[in-house]
């Protein structure tokens, strides 16, 4: 994936694995192999905030 220069305004959504690990990626990109969507977008603040309430214990 090229270096992303613009983050503050592009549009991520939320995406998850088998193992239950979430993280962001930009909508403009093709998901990689073994992540899936979850249906949230937004900013990355957003979304990482979200991912915050979520997914209170990442470390484990």
């Amino acid at each position: 994936m090229e270096r992303l220069v613009r983050n503050e305004i592009m549009n991520w959504m939320i995406v998850t694995n088998g193992k239950q690990h979430y993280s962001v990626w930009p909508v403009e990109y093709e998901i990689p192999q073994g992540w899936m969507v979850i249906g949230r977008t937004g900013t990355k603040e957003e979304c990482l905030s979200y991912i915050a309430k979520i997914w209170q214990e990442p470390t484990r």
